[in-house]
């Protein structure tokens, strides 16, 4: 009955989402990275802003580094780190990206993997860049047990809970999507605006300009013809 209760604990725990939330100024001609760990067969879903800073671009580069067996089928397997890029933005304002972790076991303990992100800022001469950057964690922890720990009911909770966690991982994601298109359409109606409220001052300076050089031509030219009449 106790590991049958620690088990559930386990999956309890194996639901939670873990998010950071960062801001931070890549200043011009610098660049800064960062790394966060994720669970063996942990996801994440990582998206970034340029909230301010010139046309609002940078690079950015995601990567991971994770374990990989070798001398598989052998009594002594060892791992070895490996390195690889995930994605790579180019000049970009925003951007999202969703990575599952490998699942890596060692001896009945899951090796983690290292999700690495770099802000680049090298182009800019002048401009330091304001980032908002998030990364949102899923860790399904691996716990190993036997058919007849658990009993049937327990097992059928067990994988709704799971299934509650991917619906909420789901909708993250989705929210983290959509709060991307209200920026878009945000900073769209904004620029419209703006360029509305420049229109109107323009404009209002033309038929200021008009009416003080109409005033001064109609004045001009009574003046010029009572000379006329008078002469």
């Amino acid at each position: 009955m106790r590991s049958s209760v620690l088990r559930l604990v386990l999956c309890v725990y194996s639901l939670i989402l873990v998010v950071h939330a960062i801001q931070t100024k890549i200043d011009m001609k610098s660049h800064e990275c960062f790394s966060e760990e994720i669970a063996s067969g942990g996801r994440v879903e990582f998206s970034f802003e340029v909230t301010h800073g010139g046309v609002k671009d940078i690079d950015v580069n995601l990567g991971v580094t994770y374990y990989e067996k070798t001398n598989e089928g052998t009594l002594s397997a060892d791992f070895r780190p490996v390195s690889r890029g995930l994605h790579a933005w180019s000049l970009a304002s925003r951007g999202t990206y969703s990575y599952t972790a490998p699942v890596v076991v060692k001896e009945d303990t899951t090796m983690p993997t290292r999700l690495n992100v770099c802000f680049d800022n090298q182009f800019s001469a002048w401009t330091p860049k304001w980032i908002t950057f998030s990364l949102a964690k899923h860790e399904d922890h691996i716990v190993a047990h036997e058919a007849n720990e658990v009993s049937i009911a327990e097992s059928k909770l067990e994988h709704r809970l799971h299934d509650s966690a991917n619906k909420m991982f789901g909708a993250l994601s989705g929210i983290s999507k959509l709060k991307t298109m209200e920026e878009e359409h945000r900073n769209m109606a904004e620029s419209t605006n703006a360029w509305i409220l420049y229109g109107s001052i323009v404009n209002g300076i033309l038929v200021v300009a008009m009416a003080v050089f109409q005033f001064w031509f109609l004045k001009q030219f009574l003046s010029t013809r009572a000379s006329r009449m008078s002469v």
